[in-house]
């Protein structure tokens, strides 16, 4: 950078769709799902093509797509069966391949690629996706349930546990493992008002009457005005505006809100713009901070992966303990040292010899 420039307060990156990865938020093309190594491809797109064909005919003259190995089979039923049988082979060497190249060759791990092409900004993961789902639910589900509030009460189930030293497992059973159909709903239920879904997606999604769903909902927000003032500045501003904003002030564009067939989309777009984007803000901050910290490096722990607002380090065993309280320092305070929200940023850490053992 020149002395007395800085950086605009927008700007638009765009990435070369090399490797044909589906847009985020969009299905894979069906010609790509499920494709196997170049060298094999002749053979499914060919029985792909003849599944396809309406025709009776049991011998594909005058058409190629078989290849030798249906006439050297003899042709007809005996043909098609070998040539399908030829690619099943084919894709079982790829996933073969898969395995040698990727798993069993680096002693068992298994290495994602980090996308940071999103919308929000937030993390992704593909081939494969490693990431999953947070556990902020169990606490609508009692709120939401009268007996499992009664069984909170009555302390028979534990809302959360937090080990003290000499503690390996709570007094009573959780109430993630215990109410676990009921945490799963309201799990779906926390995600969809995130998403700004309606009842009647609700509905499809639990498969129940948009009745019920709106009384869920209802349910949900009567606690919870501050939500619904919020969602609605959100779609003021991307109305008035056209975009919405993250908590560390990244924009998030909506051109074309006014168009009559795209309104609802963008609307709950703008709802969930600033949510992902947000928490994308605090936890990227957090591992800059994990990265940048010289005690952690002195120590020879390094930062393998990050799964939504999960850290993943690896480092000696010796300093597990010393490093692990850093980790919580960091993550717990990820803005430069501080924390500028009015909430704490709570923070649970496990020492495992794998991510498994940890969670």
């Amino acid at each position: 950078d020149r002395p007395g420039e800085t950086w605009p307060l927008r700007e638009t990156f765009k990435v070369p769709n090399e490797e044909n990865v589906a847009t985020e938020g969009l299905n894979a093309l069906r010609s790509l799902a499920g494709k196997i190594p170049t060298e094999y491809i002749y053979a499914m797109d060919d029985i792909q093509e003849d599944d396809e064909d309406t025709s009776d005919s049991e011998n594909p003259d005058g058409d190629s797509s078989y290849g030798t190995a249906y006439e050297a089979f003899g042709g007809g039923k005996n043909g098609k069966e070998a040539c399908h049988a030829i690619a099943d082979l084919c894709q079982i060497r790829s996933i073969g391949s898969l395995i040698s190249y990727h798993i069993s060759c680096v002693e068992g791990r298994i290495h994602c690629s980090l996308n940071i092409n999103t919308k929000t900004g937030r993390l992704s993961e593909r081939t494969p996706n490693l990431q999953a789902g947070g556990d902020f639910h169990s606490r609508t589900a009692m709120n939401m349930n009268q007996h499992i509030r009664d069984a909170v009460h009555e302390k028979k189930v534990l809302l959360e546990w937090h080990p003290q030293p000499g503690q390996e497992k709570p007094p009573v059973p959780l109430l993630k493992d215990a109410f676990g159909a009921e945490r799963r709903k309201a799990k779906m239920l926390n995600f969809s008002i995130a998403y700004g879904k309606t009842d009647v997606g609700l509905s499809r999604d639990w498969k129940v009457s948009v009745e019920e769903a709106r009384d869920t909902l209802n349910l949900w927000y009567r606690d919870r005005n501050e939500v619904s003032d919020w969602q609605e500045c959100q779609k003021k501003l991307a109305r008035e505006k056209r975009e919405v904003y993250t908590l560390l002030g990244r924009s998030c564009h909506f051109p074309k809100l006014t168009h009559p067939g795209q309104r609802g989309h963008k609307e709950r777009a703008a709802i969930n713009a600033p949510v992902q984007g947000s928490a994308a803000d605090v936890v990227i901050c957090a591992m800059l901070e994990i990265e940048s910290n010289a005690r952690l490096k002195e120590l020879g722990w390094r930062l393998l992966l990050q799964v939504h607002d999960e850290v993943i380090l690896e480092g000696p065993s010796e300093s597990a303990e010393v490093a692990k309280a850093i980790v919580v320092e960091c993550m717990s305070k990820p803005f430069h040292g501080i924390n500028i929200l009015k909430v704490d940023l709570a923070v649970d850490a496990k020492c495992s010899k794998n991510w498994y053992a940890a969670k």
